[in-house]
């Protein structure tokens, strides 16, 4: 109960905060390579030999040992390798109350940091990552959680609050679309949830979000779907069940209408994009 007295909003925020490890690994530049990606996940990328030259937010970065730089959700970044880059990296998620990307509220000065620890901190991350058992599954949460700490403590300014205290009246509705993803929604299981009607629901949700609850649904299934088709070999009618799409025809116009082709067209295209 003591502990109780400590608590701040931070504690709250977080706890509406969740945090995915998605893959990561230890990347090698044979040759000078040149090209563009742009992930529906964040990326980090700790250097360990070599250097490269990265762009992203009308900011241009040589990267080197030493230095940890983090690439939010759905930035577009212009890569170059020089021959012998050496790089571990992770990809990840952390979304705050379900709905925005947390490290799309760092300014972009922020997103290239001193190492620190990192080096260490990341070996173990990758280390852990390779095992299913229970101790292993905590050390990747917590080497995760170190490594991203510096930059969830940039992004600490007005405009996060604002964010957070905006979201914190359907936070409840935001936390159970983003657990509940594969299972049928609507409008009259989102509203108690809030203890609001479901009319006074949709109105309030549209006007914090910007779109309505059903719309908003079906863009984190295809966010989700988006990951799955990067990071796995699932069939896709598959991945259209396993992120809550009951109709293949459904998800593949869903899929389309919000990234502009077939989720087909999306892994094909990106398959061939290097990891780091």
């Amino acid at each position: 109960m003591a502990g109780s007295e400590n608590t701040t909003p931070w504690d709250e925020l977080l706890a509406s905060t969740t945090f995915r490890l998605l893959r990561c690994g230890r990347g090698v530049s044979e040759h000078e390579r040149r090209y563009t990606v742009c992930s529906p996940f964040t990326r980090v990328l700790v250097p360990i030999e070599g250097k490269a030259y990265y762009s992203m937010l009308n900011q241009d970065i040589r990267l080197v040992p030493g230095q940890v730089m983090l690439v939010p959700t759905d930035v577009e970044l212009r890569c170059r390798h020089l021959r012998g880059w050496t790089v571990d990296w992770l990809y990840c998620r952390v979304d705050l109350a379900g709905l925005t990307d947390w490290f799309s509220l760092i300014p972009p000065a922020r997103l290239v940091i001193p190492r620190g620890s990192a080096n260490n901190t990341i070996d173990r991350l990758i280390a852990a990552d390779r095992s299913a058992a229970l101790g292993a599954r905590l050390e990747v949460m917590t080497c995760l959680i170190t490594l991203l700490t510096p930059f969830l403590d940039a992004s600490d300014s007005p405009r996060l609050r604002q964010t957070f205290s905006r979201l914190a009246r359907i936070q409840p509705a935001l936390r159970h679309i983003d657990q509940h993803l594969a299972e049928p929604m609507s409008l009259a299981t989102l509203a108690p949830l809030v203890h609001l009607s479901p009319k006074y629901f949709a109105n309030l949700f549209s006007a914090i979000v910007g779109v309505g609850p059903i719309a908003y649904i079906n863009r984190r299934r295809v966010q989700r779907a988006k990951e799955l088709l990067l990071l796995t070999a699932e069939p896709i009618q598959q991945i259209a069940q396993t992120v809550g799409f009951e109709n293949p025809f459904y998800f593949s116009r869903q899929f389309r209408r919000q990234v502009g082709c077939s989720p087909s067209t999306y892994r094909q295209s990106r398959r061939t994009e290097p990891l780091v």
